[in-house]
């Protein structure tokens, strides 16, 4: 949710100010290099950005990886739901392309110097349930992922952490069990593969960053990994497939759950809306979630997931131009 206290306001608009009237000129060797030769955080690119063209078969997904080249972006999320163009039916949304596919859409990353380091796989499906036939539906649909993943050089396969307990005293502590249970079968699945599993704060008890980061702790397995996503706290629910148009919802604060959970992050979604005549984001205090970034040690890459008005094509290259501000400002 946006910060909108006065106070947070007038220090936002302080602090973009003194950025706009003292820009950090580029060092040599790209948008990247930065002064001392370092850089706060890298950019990445999330295919759902551009979600709505590639269902509509305006574009393709290999087309992705040449726009990402154009923004000297080297880096690639790609959401499971946004391999297919949807005109054959919203089912093929749930559907992997076959093999040939991902050894091509490789083949053009590696050709346009970008490589693939996030699958995103999301689907109606419950990881943290008592219910045995539903886990094992989820877990042979993750499953399906992970040779693609592989095909396409990721580093990470990344589930939702959906929960199907009912409301009610001790729903926390079930939660965190049956989660664990489902994620320590999901890693077992995968065992072989190489993968980091990453769970995200997406939607219902996922989004309350406390309980996240307890979980992820708890787990301590090498091979389980948090991405912080930058607007997603609403929790009020289970999974955004059941959203109910008269129900108020609810959010945990943005910056007080980053900060939690930025020290467990090895990935992040930057969410982005809409810009102000400077170039940063409106709704989202950006400079203020680089220093919780830089306090907590995280320096990885941050994945623009624009998802406001307009051609995505526009929002993304703002967003970028920002995130490059915001690079030479803090670098």
């Amino acid at each position: 949710m946006p910060d909108y206290s006065r106070r947070a306001f007038t220090q936002s608009m302080m602090a973009l100010a003194a950025m706009a009237a003292s820009p950090v000129p580029l060092a040599a060797g790209g948008p990247n290099a930065l002064r001392n030769g370092a850089t706060p955080f890298r950019i990445a690119l999330a295919s759902w950005s551009f979600h709505m063209p590639l269902w509509r078969g305006q574009m393709k997904a290999a087309d992705l990886a040449r726009r990402a080249a154009t923004m000297e972006v080297d880096a690639l999320e790609w959401s499971a739901k946004t391999f297919r163009d949807l005109r054959g039916g919203r089912e093929l949304m749930y559907q992997v392309p076959p093999a040939a596919f991902f050894e091509q859409l490789r083949r053009t990353c590696d050709s346009e110097g970008v490589r693939n380091r996030v699958l995103s796989v999301g689907g109606p499906y419950y990881l943290s349930t008592a219910d045995k036939t539903v886990l094992r539906k989820a877990l042979d649909f993750y499953r399906q992922y992970v040779e693609p993943a592989r095909q396409l050089g990721c580093d990470i396969l990344r589930a939702e952490l959906y929960c199907d307990l009912p409301d009610g005293p001790g729903r926390e502590e079930e939660a965190k069990k049956r989660a664990m249970e489902g994620l320590h079968a999901l890693l077992d699945a995968t065992s072989d593969s190489g993968l980091t599993i990453n769970v995200e704060n997406h939607h219902g008890i996922s989004s309350r960053p406390e309980w996240l980061a307890d979980l992820v702790r708890s787990m301590n397995h090498p091979r389980l990994g948090l991405t912080a996503d930058i607007n997603n706290f609403r929790t009020d629910l289970n999974m955004p497939y059941d959203a109910d148009p008269d129900q108020l919802p609810r959010y945990e604060d943005r910056y007080s759950g980053l900060e939690t959970l930025l020290p467990l992050a090895n990935w992040m979604s930057a969410k982005t809306y809409a810009f102000d005549q400077t170039g940063y984001e409106i709704s989202i205090n950006y400079p203020r979630i680089v220093r919780l970034m830089r306090d907590s040690g995280y320096s990885g890459y941050m994945a623009v997931e624009y998802e406001g008005a307009g051609e995505p094509e526009e929002g993304v290259r703002q967003s970028v131009a920002m995130l490059r501000k915001l690079q030479r400002h803090f670098g």
